[in-house]
């Protein structure tokens, strides 16, 4: 058998693929091996790997000639592979793996405490400042020897690598081992990965020969962790396993801003994991509230649930809830539409708890706004036990539930004595959102009021099975939508004559059969349902553009954040640009006398951006005729002798095509880090305010070839309508100005 081993190039990458292929080749001289080297998108991407996420990074290409057959087996690093494998490709069982532990590279003799040590991870940069307090941290990426070779030419007090990686190479290095108490290392760190398809029964044979079960056992109880706490580059984690006489003992470590530790002995790999990740969740996480919104209007909202929106941190909210609720959530509450409508969920039930779990780690307060009573037919309790398994703490919060308030909303009552003397309230649907099993017979005989919710495409059926076990044709049957709300619609019969009746109104809508039906007062009020809109934004705070949109439904996405990035500049520039109030902020945060530029010309791409500016008391000197960077540069005048410095993030835009025009100097003061964006299903139209927003979006949704055919997309300028293009979006609006004004007037043409 010719067996093809693929791998990366790396001089550690090949000499651990030899390694593997020099073990086969010795015990199973019958067949052929061949090492195939396979470029990777993370030996080209030399971005932090906080920016650009390191799950998959290192292996994509690898694992599809895997899947194709071009490859039968790949060697990698057990760290560089995320928990959840592809379709179709397995592990071997751990081979015994290396010195796990983590080095510090000396540059110098004496280590300076208060100099520079570069490293490419966060996890690191986080323990190594915690163990150096005046220590400066770096970034830095490339292969080991590159890694070597930047600490020379920069002059480094040290460099953090792994022990294994030194050891493999037979480096001659001065170095310092670091500690589990000083340094958790990476989990699975030192283990190799043999992933094969998992059709190829005869090779995983072959190579499972050589398991080291211990090894096999840390790395199991590692790489569980890794996956029960759904973890990704942007947040440090690590852990190391260690097996004594069948007992797993297991250091974990987790954290945002902040690290946390758990520790855990047992004897199964995935309890143990499964009880350290709960622990640390225990220590870091903030309290969740599952909380009732009531049904249609603010007036509906109990004192203990607008209290607990006011605090909030962060709000995921449903389809259902008053949206007038959200305008009392303070300024930087982050707020995330998580509605389900029939057929069309925007998040799946398990990525709506995972949601849950992610931002309790991240805030003090966090909001499961639910429109009803959570406990009814509100997957309250599921959201619950969810959050038990994990460890988060949390509390009920009661609501007004549909079934009674929408009856009482046009005097239905549920109850009156010699009339009806309680009520059921069913569901129509399952949790697979199949038809219920409902005992029709035990309700056709009952006495009481009949409350059917989450039943409209059934109601008919309901009505027949309801007839068809003895109850009298001309029981009073309602249907009642959007109870509570200025677009309710009601319809109402008898369950003989809404057999060959239309159905008149829309869903959501609850069914109320009974004598008290006909107590009702109708309420004949129109449809007149708000448009909904979804909109892209930078950062937590709400968008200023939401707020002019306030006739609309407006579900607010953050898809990036701002980090401010310390700056120094060795002179006083003629023209300082400014393309967005980041840059503005930026320049402020960090600036030790506004005084010192006095003769200084700011130039700003827009009203808003010089309506910002003023904030701090300078006026903008200059503002373009058109709001966008291409007028900015074309209409500005500057002389050949004239010192320019552009305020903006550390990417490279348009305005960058000045450095061949004068003495330009870029100053990088923000980042614009991508967030975690739960997977979408959009159905409604699009706000895009910049060209970044488009790609990060529109790469996060799971529906985006229907969206490209069907979905409408709202531009705020020529940069983002070209953004969309590229991604063949074909219902492109684009607003005449770029600016939240010019984009509110053609919204409310086209969806008026």
């Amino acid at each position: 058998m010719h067996i093809k081993v693929g791998t990366r190039g790396s001089k550690l990458a090949l000499i651990q693929t030899h390694t593997v292929v020099d073990v086969l080749e010795k015990a199973y001289p019958e067949h052929q091996f061949e090492i195939v080297v396979i470029h990777t998108q993370g030996d080209s991407n030399l971005k932090p790997l906080s920016q650009i996420g390191g799950n998959g990074l290192f292996i994509n290409e690898i694992e599809q000639q895997l899947l194709d057959g071009t490859i039968q087996m790949a060697v990698h690093s057990m760290k560089d592979l995320p928990c959840q494998l592809k379709h179709g490709l397995v592990l071997s069982k751990t081979w015994k793996r290396a010195d796990n532990h983590d080095v510090l590279i000396l540059n110098h003799e004496n280590f300076n405490e208060k100099g520079v040590v570069a490293t490419g991870s966060i996890r690191r940069k986080k323990q190594i400042q915690q163990l150096y307090k005046d220590i400066e941290v770096v970034d830095i990426r490339g292969n080991v020897d590159t890694r070597l070779k930047k600490m020379k030419e920069q002059d480094l007090e040290g460099l953090i690598l792994a022990k294994a990686g030194i050891e493999r190479l037979n480096l001659d290095v001065n170095y310092k081992e670091l500690p589990y108490q000083q340094m958790i290392p990476s989990c699975c760190q030192g283990a190799l990965a043999i992933e094969l398809r998992e059709d190829n029964i005869e090779l995983l044979e072959m190579v499972n020969v050589f398991c080291d079960e211990t090894s096999d056992l840390e790395i199991q109880t590692e790489r569980a962790f890794l996956k029960e706490m759904n973890s990704s580059c942007q947040n440090p984690i690590g852990g190391y396993a260690k097996v004594e006489k069948g007992q797993i003992t297991f250091h974990g470590l987790f954290g945002l801003d902040h690290l946390y530790t758990a520790c855990c002995t047992g004897k199964d790999p995935e309890q143990v994991a499964r009880q350290v990740a709960k622990d640390i969740r225990k220590q870091m996480s903030g309290m969740v509230y599952i909380t009732g919104a009531g049904p249609g209007n603010i007036g509906n909202v109990t004192l203990k649930a607008l209290e607990v929106v006011k605090k909030a941190d962060c709000i995921l909210y449903d389809r259902l809830i008053p949206q007038e609720l959200l305008k009392y959530t303070k300024e930087n509450c982050e707020c995330i539409y998580v509605g389900k409508a029939s057929h069309n969920h925007t998040l799946k039930q398990n990525q709506i708890n995972e949601l849950m779990v992610q931002k309790a780690l991240q805030y003090n307060i966090v909001v499961r706004l639910k429109g009803g009573d959570p406990f009814v037919f509100g997957r309250g309790y599921e959201e619950v036990q969810y959050l038990r398994s994990k460890g988060i703490p949390y509390e009920i919060i009661s609501g007004l539930s549909s079934s009674i308030a929408g009856p009482g909303s046009i005097q239905i009552p549920l109850t009156h004595r010699n009339v009806s003397n309680g009520f059921h309230v069913i569901t129509a649907h399952n949790s697979k959102g199949e038809y219920m099993d409902i005992d029709f017979e035990s309700l056709s005989k009952s006495k009481e009021t009949l409350v059917f919710l989450m039943g409209l495409k059934k109601v008919k059926e309901i009505a027949r099975n309801l007839m068809r076990y003895g109850m009298d044709e001309n029981m009073p049957i309602g249907i009642l939508s959007n109870v509570c709300m200025e677009s309710n619609q009601n319809q109402f019969s008898t369950l003989k004559d809404i057999q060959n009746e239309p159905i008149s109104v829309s869903s959501p809508a609850i069914i109320i059969v009974g004598k008290c039906v006909s107590y009702h007062q109708e309420n004949s009020k129109l449809y007149s349902g708000k448009t909904e809109l979804v909109l892209p934004k930078i950062g937590k705070q709400k968008s200023r553009l939401a707020a002019l949109l306030d006739s609309y439904i407006v579900h607010e996405i953050m898809v990036s954040q701002i980090e401010m990035i310390p700056y120094k500049i060795k002179e006083i520039p003629d023209i300082i640009l400014f393309t967005s109030q980041y840059g503005i902020d930026g320049f402020f945060k960090y600036i030790e006398d506004i005084r010192k530029y006095s003769h200084t010309k700011f130039a700003v791409v827009g009203k808003k951006s010089a309506q910002h500016l003023k904030s701090y008391g300078i006026q903008a000197d200059f503002i373009p005729s058109i709001y966008n960077a291409d007028t900015l540069l074309n209409e500005l005048i500057i002389n050949s002798d004239q010192t320019v410095y552009y305020f903006s993030s550390d990417k490279k835009d348009e305005i960058d095509q000045l450095i061949d025009k004068c003495n330009y100097h870029k100053v990088s003061v923000y980042r614009n880090d991508p967030c975690l964006i739960p997977s979408m299903n959009v159905k409604y139209p699009v706000i895009f305010t910049c060209a970044n927003n488009v790609s990060l979006f529109l790469n996060s949704i799971s529906n985006l070839e229907e969206f490209k055919e069907k979905g409408v997309a709202y531009s705020i300028g020529k940069k983002t309508t070209e953004r969309l293009k590229e991604f063949g979006v074909k219902h492109i609006y684009e607003a005449k100005q770029a600016s939240y004004e010019s984009l509110k007037e053609l919204i409310c043409h086209h969806e008026n």
